[in-house]
Formats: structure tokens, sequence, C-alpha cells
């Protein structure tokens, strides 16, 4: 689900019973496939092995699921799943197949001894190759417009979501500065703590004085996934003239319902337009960059000699080197980092990777392992933040960060005794149910929970 709402490539392989196993009251055996529903981008069910199923049809079929998870076909990525059943004998010697007699489980090896197997097999590249077409900017009266209010000084917002690498940052601090907008940027984007966006935005719209409807924007262009601040979200339900939702995927992203165009092309695409328009890049007003100034050497103060969550959040975001990659949970961890993120004010200083996190559909489930493949995967050092009640629903997943293989991941896990987001929702002020209905308070020891599974602990 978490892989279908934020777009990420996945590959689902599941093990099955065979064919004829099912809807017979088998044992460990249910209906498998379509088990995910709408949430694939594509599915399909493979028969058990046999040298009868072509094997160019088996590559063929694992190239188009690679393709479809990674959005080659229809600019749409995401999850996959291959739902391949089995018969026994499971062993690998070979033997009689149990409940189909005259049927061995022995392979003909000539069945995958021969030159396009052993290419495929060998090589990182598929057999068969599906080209993404380059997501252009449709023609149609958004660019011109989009020009035309830049010429003229217009007053334009641009709001960044979730990004997924340092060339989208790059791309949208192109864009922004090319329209010559102010940018508000989510944790996830990795512009949040560079000097291109306005750092304190999200402090700064709590001020009626900076309400939506009396900011008078001319135009709105929003820029990658979704946002974590209440309040980004809430400035644009009163829109603007223009307001653009830039995606390169085929979906609707406009919860408010205020978007008035939908620009199905990618960042690289958009910023080359501008650039063939004659947009020279220039600075937005300071009017924004000074209000922020204010605000972050407030916030500096209010933070003193403070040990809490905010204060957690800003620490890490200062320790975090150029090069460091940070996870975050859902719940409280990605709002204290987004509201209070250390802002830095040249490039050079700030992280250039976006955050990662799972937001769309916001879930606190299994985040530690999340964490841990994707440290894996990318071999340097990660750092996630989490809190109590994630890491108790992920408790199996410290099996993963102990001993001589674990990845280089740091875990800063905020234990405030349950879910401390809910003393921030209307329900806090009725105490009969708030606690422990919807608080959650625990008693997890997690120092004994790491020395169980002989992980490092640091109180």
């Amino acid at each position: 689900v978490e892989a279908a709402q934020a777009q990420v490539p996945l590959l689902l392989l599941t093990a099955d019973r065979p064919a004829e196993l099912r809807d017979t009251g088998a044992n460990q055996t249910i209906h498998q496939p379509g088990i995910f529903g709408c949430y694939t981008r594509w599915a399909k069910d493979f028969p058990a092995p046999s040298c009868e199923y072509s094997l160019m049809a088996l590559l063929g079929d694992i190239d188009l699921a690679v393709a479809h998870s990674k959005g080659q076909l229809n600019f749409h990525p995401g999850p996959v799943h291959l739902n391949f059943c089995f018969r026994e004998n499971l062993a690998p010697d070979g033997g009689p197949v149990r409940g189909a007699p005259g049927k061995s489980s022995q392979w003909d090896k000539a069945y995958v001894d021969f030159r396009a197997m052993h290419r495929w097999a060998s090589s990182p590249e598929p057999r068969s190759r599906y080209i993404r077409p380059e997501a252009k900017l449709p023609e149609g009266p958004v660019l011109e417009e989009l020009v035309a209010l830049a010429q003229r000084g217009a007053r334009i917002l641009i709001l960044v979501g979730t990004l997924k690498t340092p060339e989208e940052v790059l791309l949208s601090e192109d864009i922004a500065s090319r329209l010559g907008a102010a940018v508000f940027a989510d944790i996830t984007s990795g512009l949040r703590q560079r000097p291109s966006a306005v750092h304190c935005s999200d402090q700064l719209l709590i001020s009626e004085l900076l309400a939506s409807h009396l900011l008078q924007l001319d135009a709105i262009v929003q820029l990658g996934g979704p946002m974590t601040s209440a309040r980004h979200n809430g400035a644009v339900k009163a829109g603007a003239p223009l307001y653009v939702r830039v995606a390169p995927a085929p979906v609707r992203m406009d919860q408010d319902h205020v978007v008035t165009h939908h620009l199905p092309c990618s960042l690289a695409a958009l910023a080359n337009a501008l650039a063939e328009a004659s947009l020279v890049p220039r600075p937005p007003s300071a009017f924004w960059k000074r209000l922020s100034s204010v605000a972050a050497g407030r916030i500096e103060r209010s933070l003193d000699n403070n040990f809490n969550e905010p204060m957690v959040a800003q620490a890490v975001s200062r320790l975090l080197g150029t090069s460091a990659r940070l996870l975050i949970s859902s719940s409280m961890p990605i709002r204290d980092l987004d509201f209070f993120s250390k802002a830095y004010s040249e490039v050079w200083q700030a992280p250039i990777q976006p955050a990662m996190a799972n937001r769309g559909a916001s879930g606190i489930d299994g985040v530690i392992s999340t964490a841990a493949g994707i440290c894996a995967g990318c071999e340097v050092p990660c750092t996630l933040v989490i809190g109590d009640v994630a890491s108790i629903q992920d408790i199996n997943a410290f099996q993963l960060l102990g001993g001589s293989q674990a990845p280089p991941l740091t875990v800063v896990l905020i234990n405030n005794g349950g879910g401390g987001i809910f003393s921030f929702l209307p329900i806090s002020k009725h105490k009969d149910v708030m606690s422990p209905f919807f608080n959650e308070p625990h008693e997890a020891d997690f120092q004994s929970i790491c020395n169980a599974f002989n992980v490092p602990h640091v109180l």
C-alpha cells in the first residue's frame, strides 16, 4: 500500500502452493493471486515450474514486471506482484512430485543451458527493454501564463513535497529561481535546510497576518509529492488564479480540489521549458526571507537548554553531514523535523539527499525494517528518527541491527511514553478516553530490547 501510494518501485515475489490445491481445504493454502488488489501496477500468477513453460516467456515476464514497477510503460511506478506456484518435492534433489503420479522435479539441464539464458543471467540489463519516453511539457497556455507572470514579477509560490534524488532538488531550485518564486519546502524534499527555501515558512503561517487569503498570490506551483505540514497544505486552500500541480505520474494529487492545471511532466522538462522561454534565474522577494530570519532567531532561543522532542529534531539536523541519509518515521518525528530542522545559509553546508519517509499512506508499520533495508542497499551510514510506538510495532527488526553484518544505521529513538501526537489533537481534552485508547502508554525497556538483540544502546 505504501509503495503504491508513494509510487515506489517494488517487486513482490510470493511462493504459493500449486493451483490444484486451491479451494480444496489443503493445509497452508490460500487464494494468493490478486491478494494485493488494486495496489499493484501489474500482477501475474505463474504455474508450477515445468520445462513445458517457455523459458523465453518467463524471462519476458520478468523484464515486463521490472518495467512496470519502474513506471517505464506509463510513468506510474509502484508495486508488482509475481506469484510462483511450487509442487513438492521442493528439495534441491530431484524426485517424484507428491500428489502428481508420473511427474518428477528433476530438471532437464538443456532447459536453462543455452546462450540467451547465460547472457540474461550474467548481465544487469534485461533481455526485453522498455524505453521510457521523455515526459515532455504538453503544449498549451500554462507555460505561457507562468512565463508572463514571472516576467512581470508576480507573486508566485512554489511548494516542494517529497523528492527522490539530488538531481530533482537542483531542478526544483532552478525552476523556482527562473520563476522568481518563494519556496516552501517539506523535510522530504531535500530543500528544507537549503538557502533556496523559506526556512521558517511553517512557523510564519501561524500568524493571522499571513493567512492564505491575505497573501493574494498570483500563482502556486507544486512540485514533488505530498507536504507534511498542515499549515502548508492549508495555505493552498485559498488557491490562486493559477495553481499548477506538476507530477510525472498520471494521477490526481489535489486533496483540496484547488488545482487549476495538472501538468504531467518531469521536473527536467519544466526546467528546460522555462530556460527556453529565456527566463533568467533571479532571487525572490526578500519579504519571506526577512521574516524567516527573525522567526529562526526566536526558535533558537526557545530551544536553548530544553531537552525535548523539538530539540532532538534540531540536533539531529545539525549533526547530519552533507552526504548524510536521513530516514524519518511518521507521526511526530517527521513533524518535528519538518518544523525545527536547522537551516543553512550556504549551499555547501546543507544536505542535498532528500530525507526518506513513508508518506504514501503515512503508516508506522515496518519502519525499522525499511530503514535497515535502505541502509544496506545504499551502503552508506544512515540515521533513522523514530518514536517509541512505531519502534514497538517493528520490534523484531532489532535483530537486523545487531552482529557483524548489521547495516551502518543509527536509530534515534524518541521514547516519550506513548503516542505524543495525540496530545496536540482535540481528543486530548477528553481525559477519560485519551488514555489508554489514544496515547498508547507503554512500559517497554528499550535498553533491554537492544541487549537481547546485541544492538549497542546509548541513553
